[in-house]
């Protein structure tokens, strides 16, 4: 297993992935969570002695994803009008991976803190945690609201 893939493995051990029609590889949301970070940002996730594999290995893993998997990159609208960071979010586009939904990661949607972000190929969805309520941009506590 290379320091990429063990990397991933490390990361993503406890995600689970869910689908409209059946169930998708865990490679999928793994495969977003890596082409979704940058090298240095997610190596940094494994433990100390993988870190060398994985800044190797990590540009032909990012490939694989890519191109076995049917990974594209999608534009992430900027979170206010001083947000000039360009941004994208790698999205399964085809393949096994078409119908997957996977956690987004913080940086790169525009939920409230009080939310939850799903990145599918239909986009990304914002959905309030409990006790709170809103459109998943905005979620405000449920006792806040009157």
């Amino acid at each position: 297993m290379t320091g990429a893939w063990l990397a991933l493995a490390v990361v993503a051990a406890a995600m689970t992935v869910t689908s409209a029609t059946a169930p998708v590889p865990v490679s999928c949301c793994k495969c977003q969570i890596l082409l979704n970070s940058n090298k240095e940002e997610f190596c940094k996730r494994v433990p100390t002695v993988s870190q060398a594999k994985c800044l190797g290995g990590f540009d032909n893993v990012f490939q694989d994803c890519k191109n076995l998997l049917g990974y594209n990159a999608k534009p992430v609208e900027p979170k206010d009008a001083e947000d000039l960071t360009p941004r994208a979010t790698w999205m399964p586009m085809k393949g096994v991976c078409a119908n997957s939904t996977c956690p987004c990661r913080k940086d790169t949607n525009d939920c409230s803190e009080h939310a939850s972000c799903f990145a599918s190929n239909a986009g990304q969805t914002c959905d309030c945690k409990p006790g709170y309520v809103g459109d998943g941009k905005t979620c405000k506590g449920e006792q806040a609201v009157v």
